[in-house]
């Protein structure tokens, strides 16, 4: 096999494993009431982007409610690391999702970490790492839970992306 092959082949699966990001960031979006504004890949860079709408928080007075949408932003946000890994479980049959593939993730986990901090949801160190591991299982079983919607929204982005790189 050619390198240009190699490098094809890689950027196949970049759009792919995207495409599947974003559909997966717009279903836990909506699953949490989150309206979603535009979402868009970069056909050069096959980076991806899903913008929503995000609650103003700076006027909640009640600690419970700015949990639950805090905790629902969180969702949306590892949604799309989610989706990828139950993608991949599927086309490799694996649940040990290679680091490098998580590099499409890197904003997501940061702004995850920054809401996590910025709402005090958990004490640095152990909770926080545990709030994560229990966001991330939460949005994994809301995809799960919704795979054919995650399937009909990647065929629809697929198609309307298409439709756009030939226009």
């Amino acid at each position: 096999m050619m390198i240009s092959d190699v490098k094809k082949q890689s950027h196949d699966y970049e759009k792919i494993a995207t495409s599947w990001h974003e559909s997966s960031h717009i279903i836990c979006g909506l699953f949490n009431y989150i309206k979603i504004s535009n979402v868009s890949m970069s056909p050069e860079t096959n980076e991806g982007t899903t913008d929503y709408l995000l609650f103003d928080t700076s006027n909640i007075q009640d600690h419970d409610l700015l949990v639950i949408i805090l905790m629902q932003e969180l969702q949306t946000l590892y949604g799309g690391l989610s989706g990828e890994r139950i993608y991949y479980k599927e086309i490799c049959g694996s649940d040990k999702f290679p680091m490098h593939l998580r590099r499409g993730s890197a904003i997501d986990i940061a702004m995850a970490a920054d809401l996590i901090r910025k709402g005090k949801l958990a004490e640095p160190g152990k909770h926080t790492y545990l709030l994560k591991k229990q966001i991330q299982y939460n949005a994994s079983q809301i995809l799960k839970e919704h795979w054919d919607g995650v399937k009909i929204v990647l065929i629809l982005y697929t198609k309307r992306r298409s439709y756009l790189l030939m226009s």
